[in-house]
C-alpha cells in the first residue's frame, strides 16, 4: 500500500449488535452505560460501545466469552482451553506479551491476569454486557490496548424476595449430551436496607472431541460449577456497600479446544497418551463501597483474586519442512501448573447529576504473582530430547492515577480530556536468575462530541493505549512497550419516533512497536521468545442498527471491516515483511438478527428468534519460523446459523433452542499446521424449562 494513503480511511461497511433493549412496545427502551465510569445514556458515550442485556444475550445463546467473540463483528480470539485465551479487537492481535491486550472486568473487578490468563466468566444472572472498543488506557489502564469487556451482573434487589430455577438438556451432534441446572434467589434480609442475591449453576458433559488411539470419546467435556453471592448494604440514602464473592470450578478428561477436521485430537510424542484432566478453579473477593454527595459520588473498589489451573498443551508440526528452524519433524508436549494471585484497589470520584461539567477522578495499585512451572518433552528430528522444567514466576506492582472531564459549551457541542500515568515494576524468575525493569506510560484522550437533534449525535475520539514491556528467558534480550494511538469518528442515535437506532463509526489506528512471538534453539529445547517488530497501520469501519418494524418483529444487523499492514520494520526483524497484515484480524464480520413475539393462545406468549454471525479468515504470518509455502497460516471463514422458539405463560417459560444448525465444521484458529487449532461447536439442539418465584 502507497504510505501516501496512511491518513486515509478504508471505506466499508460494519456494525455492532443493537446498544439497547427493545420494549415490548413500538419505541426503544434505553440502558445507562457505565463505560466511562459513571452513568450515561449509550448515545452519550463518544466511543463505539456495544451493549447487550440479559434478554439479547439469552437469545443470542451469548453463555462464554468466546461466544461473545463471535456475537461482536471485529473481535477474534485465541483460545487453548477454558481460562486460556486472549480476546483481539479492531485489527490489534498478537500472541505475545506479558499482559492482555483487551482487558476484562466483571463489575469493578480486572479478571484478566497475565497474557493468556482470563478467569473463564460465564453469563449467570447478568444485567449486561458492555464491549468498549478502542484503547481504553485512560480509565482502564495498560491492558486495555485494544478495548475493554465489562460484564456486569445483577446487584440485589432490597424491595422484594424472588428467584428463578432453571433446566437445560442438550445434545451435540456425535457427541455427548450436555446437563445443566441453575438457581438464583434474591432475598430482602430487612427491607430497603440489606439484601443478598445468590446464583449458582451446575453443568456436565458436553464434549465431542476423540482421542481414538487413547479410548477416549467426548473427551472436552466440562463439568463446571458455578456460584456467585452478592450482598448489598444501603445504610443510608447517601451509603451503598456491596460485597461479592464468586467461586468457579472446572474438570475436563481432556481440557482443549485443539481438533482436527474428524473431530478428533493428535497428542503430540505419544498419539495415545492420556494427558492429565484439566483443572481449573478461582475465587474471586469485591468489596466495593460508594457515598453519594449533592454532585458527585466516591467510591472504593477492592478485589483479591486466588487463580490456579492444572492443563496439558501438546503441538506437532505434521510436514517435516513445515517449520524452518528444526530442519525436521518437531513436535511435543507441555504440562503446566499455574498459581495466580491478583490485589486491585480503586478509589475514584465521579460527578453526578445533569451538569455542565463532568469528571472523573480517580487512583489505581494492581499487584499480581504467579507462578508458572511444569515439564516440557520435545521430539526433534525423530529423537527425544530429555525433559526439562519450564519456570516462570512473575511479579508485577504497579500504580496509576487518572483524569478525565468534559464540559458542555452551549446546547449542543460538548468537548472532553483525559489523561492517565501508569508505572509498573515487574519483574521474571526464571530459575536461573532474575530480570526486572519498570515501564512508565501517560496515556492521554481527547473527545468531542456535537447533537443534532436530542436523539442524534456526532462524536470524534482520540485515544492513546499502552501495553508494558517484558522480559524472555534463557539469556534473551527483554522487549519494550507497545503503543497504540487510535483516531474515530462516529455517529449513533435513534430515528422514527424510536423505532429506529444506529450507530457507526470509522477509524485509523497507529500500532508502534508491535510485539511478536517466535522461538530459538537453547541447549537443544526450543523456547519461545517475544521481539517489537515496528509498526503497523490498522483502517476500519463498522456499523449497526436495530430497527422495530412492526409491533412484533424487532430486525438487527451489524457488521465490521478492517485493514490491517505492517507499514515500518525494526532492522533486525525477520518474521514479518512491509505489507504483511496483522493477525488475528477478520476482514469482514457481521451478525443478522431477527426476533418475533406472537401468542400460541391466549394468556401463552411466544417468540420465534434467528441470527447469524459470520466471520473471514483470521491469519498468521511469520517468515522467520516458516518457508515460504507455510509463511501465512489461515483458520476457515464461517458463518454460524443459531434459532430459538420459546413460550412463556405466568411464571413458567420454555424454550427449543439450536447452534450452529448447518453443522459448519471450521477451522477458528489458524495454527492448523501445529495441531492447535479449534474448530466451531458441532450442530447443539436443546430444550430450556425455567421457573420464577
Amino acid at each position: 500500500m502507497n504510505r501516501n494513503t496512511k491518513y486515509l480511511l478504508a471505506m466499508s461497511l460494519a456494525a455492532v449488535p443493537p446498544v439497547t433493549s427493545w420494549a415490548q412496545d413500538s419505541v426503544v427502551e434505553e440502558i445507562v452505560v457505565t463505560a466511562q465510569k459513571r452513568e450515561e445514556r449509550t448515545i452519550d458515550v463518544p466511543m463505539s460501545l456495544t451493549v447487550m442485556g440479559a434478554t439479547e444475550l439469552e437469545q443470542r445463546g451469548v453463555r462464554s466469552i468466546q461466544d461473545l467473540s463471535f456475537a461482536v463483528p471485529g473481535v477474534a480470539m485465541r483460545v487453548d482451553g477454558p481460562g486460556s485465551l486472549q480476546l483481539f479487537m479492531r485489527g490489534i492481535g498478537n500472541l505475545a506479551g506479558s499482559e492482555a491486550l483487551t482487558s476484562v472486568y466483571m463489575d469493578e473487578t480486572p479478571t484478566t491476569l497475565y497474557l493468556f490468563r482470563q478467569l473463564d466468566l460465564r453469563s449467570l444472572d447478568m444485567e449486561r454486557i458492555e464491549v468498549l472498543k478502542g484503547p481504553q488506557g485512560t480509565l482502564y489502564g495498560a491492558g486495555s490496548a485494544a478495548g475493554t469487556v465489562r460484564f456486569i451482573t445483577q446487584k440485589p434487589k432490597l424491595d422484594r424476595f424472588e428467584g428463578r430455577a432453571e433446566g437445560e438438556l442438550s445434545f451435540i451432534e456425535d457427541g455427548d449430551s450436555n446437563e445443566k441446572l441453575t438457581g438464583i434467589v434474591n432475598m430482602p434480609i430487612v427491607d430497603g436496607v440489606f439484601g443478598v442475591r445468590v446464583a449458582a449453576s451446575g453443568e456436565q458433559g458436553g464434549g465431542w472431541i476423540d482421542q481414538p488411539e487413547a479410548g477416549l470419546k467426548d473427551a472436552n467435556n466440562q463439568d463446571v460449577y458455578n456460584i456467585r453471592t452478592k450482598a448489598l448494604w444501603r445504610p443510608t440514602e447517601a451509603l451503598e456497600i456491596e460485597g461479592t464473592i464468586a467461586a468457579y470450578q472446572l474438570k475436563s478428561e481432556l481440557g482443549l479446544d485443539y481438533e482436527q477436521p474428524d473431530r478428533t485430537i493428535d497428542m503430540g510424542l505419544d498419539r495415545s497418551r492420556r494427558i492429565r484432566p484439566r483443572i481449573d478453579r478461582y475465587q474471586l473477593y469485591n468489596l466495593t463501597g460508594t457515598y453519594s454527595f449533592a454532585n458527585s459520588a466516591l467510591t472504593s473498589a477492592t478485589s483479591y483474586i486466588d487463580y490456579m489451573r492444572d492443563y496439558a498443551l501438546p503441538y506437532i508440526t505434521p510436514v517435516e519442512s513445515t517449520y524452518r528452524p528444526p530442519g525436521g519433524n518437531l513436535e511435543g508436549i507441555s504440562t503446566y501448573d499455574d498459581q495466580t494471585y491478583q490485589f486491585t484497589q480503586e478509589l475514584r470520584l465521579v460527578s453526578t447529576g445533569e451538569r455542565r461539567f463532568n469528571y472523573t477522578l480517580g487512583a489505581y495499585y494492581r499487584q499480581v504473582d504467579s507462578a508458572f512451572s511444569g515439564p516440557i518433552e520435545t521430539l526433534y528430528n525423530s529423537v527425544v530430547l530429555e525433559p526439562y522444567i519450564y519456570i516462570s514466576d512473575n511479579h508485577s506492582e504497579s500504580w496509576s492515577v487518572f483524569a478525565d472531564g468534559s464540559v458542555k459549551l452551549g446546547e449542543r457541542f460538548e468537548v472532553g480530556a483525559g489523561v492517565r500515568h501508569f508505572t509498573d515494576d515487574s519483574s521474571i524468575f526464571d530459575g536461573t536468575r532474575t530480570q526486572s525493569d519498570t515501564f512508565e506510560s501517560t496515556d492521554p484522550r481527547i473527545y468531542a462530541s456535537y447533537a443534532l437533534t436530542d436523539s442524534v449525535k456526532l462524536y470524534t475520539n482520540v485515544a492513546k493505549g499502552f501495553r508494558s514491556g517484558g522480559f524472555n528467558t534463557y539469556g534473551q534480550p527483554p522487549y519494550d512497550p507497545e503503543k497504540i494511538y487510535n483516531y474515530e469518528i462516529g455517529a449513533k442515535g435513534s430515528v422514527m419516533d424510536g423505532r429506529f437506532q444506529f450507530e457507526t463509526a470509522a477509524y485509523y489506528t497507529d500500532y508502534k512497536n508491535m510485539i511478536r512471538r517466535g522461538l530459538v534453539v537453547v541447549n537443544q529445547q526450543f523456547q519461545n521468545i517475544a521481539a517489537n517488530i515496528g509498526t503497523v497501520e490498522i483502517k476500519g469501519i463498522e456499523a449497526g442498527f436495530g430497527w422495530r418494524a412492526t409491533d412484533q418483529l424487532m430486525l438487527s444487523a451489524s457488521g465490521s471491516y478492517i485493514e490491517t499492514e505492517v507499514v515500518e520494520l525494526d532492522a533486525d526483524n525477520a518474521a514479518n515483511k512491509v505489507g504483511d497484515p496483522s493477525d488475528y484480524v477478520p476482514k469482514v464480520s457481521y451478525t443478522l438478527a431477527a426476533n418475533y413475539s406472537f401468542q400460541w393462545a391466549a394468556g401463552i406468549d411466544g417468540f420465534v428468534h434467528l441470527d447469524v454471525n459470520h466471520r473471514d479468515e483470521v491469519l498468521y504470518t511469520d517468515r522467520f519460523m516458516y518457508y515460504p509455502q507455510y509463511v501465512t497460516q489461515a483458520s476457515d471463514s464461517f458463518t454460524l446459523l443459531g434459532a430459538r422458539l420459546g413460550m412463556s405463560w405466568g411464571k413458567t417459560s420454555l424454550e427449543l433452542f439450536g447452534t450452529n444448525l448447518t453443522n459448519e465444521n471450521k477451522a477458528v484458529d489458524p495454527f492448523v499446521l501445529w495441531s492447535q487449532a479449534n474448530r466451531t461447536k458441532p450442530r447443539t439442539i436443546g430444550i430450556k424449562a425455567a421457573f420464577n418465584f
